[in-house]
């Protein structure tokens, strides 16, 4: 079987192409419902190290000058 004729593989398809064209997307009712049943109970989970952790991190230099002043 061709995947590519998948609706699934299909709506993704149509939304990549919007993306990569930097386009507005519009869906049909079809479409949506079939997104919502694909994706509706997916939850995102980010993964961080300490390079890209989102609390702002000091440096040693930086503590040194605070302490100096």
């Amino acid at each position: 079987m061709d995947n590519s004729k998948l609706p699934i593989n299909q709506l993704i398809a149509k939304i990549n192409v919007a993306a990569e064209n930097n386009e507005a997307l519009s869906l049909t009712v079809d479409e949506v419902k079939l997104a919502a049943k694909e994706f509706g109970n997916l939850v995102m989970i980010p993964v961080y190290d300490m390079n890209n952790f989102p609390i702002k991190r000091r440096n040693i230099d930086e503590v040194a000058d605070v302490n100096q002043k």
